[in-house]
């Protein structure tokens, strides 16, 4: 399986959004999903997470730009965006996601992949010999993941892979 996942910020414009945003004082809204310990909201509403933190120290404390944060499922937070509703989310750059927004080449954060199963897998030894996607489908198992996921619709659906 790949060793590396990139996750960057996909925003339409972010720089000279960024820019009109702070002139105006208009929050730049970013739509998300509850995803810890990525970003979630906290007790009493408080956003708490890593991506949280990354965005609100690079746009709110260093170029004075105010964010407003918004959770919805993920369906929903693409949808946002593409409708003009939400200015940014955080992910992976897709095909389809490229239709209607603009990003960048270099990410803020690298996930490795991995292949989680439950204690007690009869075909542990198999699943512990997974290196690549092609070897999910050639030992014939399956993969759970979220709705709207378009990286893995790319990577893994299209090659014919069970997926729930």
């Amino acid at each position: 399986m790949p060793r590396s996942f990139t996750f960057i910020i996909v925003v339409s414009m972010l720089v000279s959004l960024a820019m009109a945003t702070a002139h105006a004082q208009t929050p730049l809204k970013v739509a998300y999903p509850t995803f810890p310990p990525f970003f979630w909201a906290a007790e009493k509403g408080v956003m708490k997470g890593f991506f949280y933190e990354i965005i609100m120290e690079a746009l709110e404390n260093r170029m004075a730009v105010p964010v407003a944060w918004k959770a919805y499922p993920w369906t929903r937070c693409q949808k946002n965006l593409k409708d003009g509703k939400a200015d940014a989310v955080i992910t992976v750059p897709t095909a389809e996601r490229a239709t209607y927004t603009v990003t960048h080449k270099n990410p803020f954060y690298l996930k490795s992949l991995n292949v989680f199963t439950y204690a007690g897998h009869s075909r542990i030894e198999e699943i512990r010999q997974i290196k690549e996607i092609d070897d999910i489908k050639s030992g014939n198992f399956s993969v759970i993941t979220y709705r709207g996921n378009g990286w893995h619709t790319e990577n893994v659906d299209s090659k014919g892979i069970m997926t729930h």
